[in-house]
């Protein structure tokens, strides 16, 4: 996870919660918050004639194409005022063959809830890392299934996440 904004009740030591303590927090967002938006804000699609000559020669087979994804909350901020917690998510897909980049698959997600508990800032990351990546991800997948249509890239079906 890359470097996140401060949120939330914190002091600049990581304070340390009791397992009952950190759930009690974690169920106190659970029961409060709502998905209040969910928007695609940015996608980068780069596909290069190499990924479709080893498509037409049938060289996926072999293993050549090699198919990755991560994502990443690499924002996140909380204003106590209006209750809002607020996540950017970047999602990415790769092929490769060997190490060179034929396909590429950025996109990058705002995801907003309210009606969130002033709670620790480890607690609203731990929320927004779990409940906004999963809230997040089916979008990311149903894109990567459209643009892999437009572009008769054939690209296998993305994952469940688990």
């Amino acid at each position: 996870m890359s470097d996140v904004a401060k949120a939330g009740n914190d002091s600049p030591a990581k304070k340390t919660f009791s397992k009952e303590e950190a759930l009690a927090a974690y169920n106190d967002i659970v029961q409060h918050a709502s998905l209040l938006d969910l928007r695609l804000v940015d996608l980068k699609f780069k596909v290069k004639h190499e990924y479709f000559n080893a498509l037409s020669q049938a060289e996926n087979e072999d293993g050549r194409l090699e198919h990755a994804f991560e994502s990443d909350l690499s924002e996140m901020n909380y204003d106590e005022s209006m209750n809002l917690l607020i996540g950017k998510f970047l999602w990415s897909t790769r092929v490769n063959i060997k190490k060179k980049k034929v396909l590429s698959i950025d996109a990058e997600y705002y995801i907003t809830y309210s009606d969130v508990p002033p709670v620790d800032r480890q607690h609203l990351e731990a929320y927004m890392g779990k409940v906004g990546r999963f809230a997040t991800y089916p979008y990311f997948r149903g894109l990567v299934s459209h643009l892999s249509w437009e572009s008769s890239a054939e690209l296998p079906i993305m994952p469940v996440l688990k």
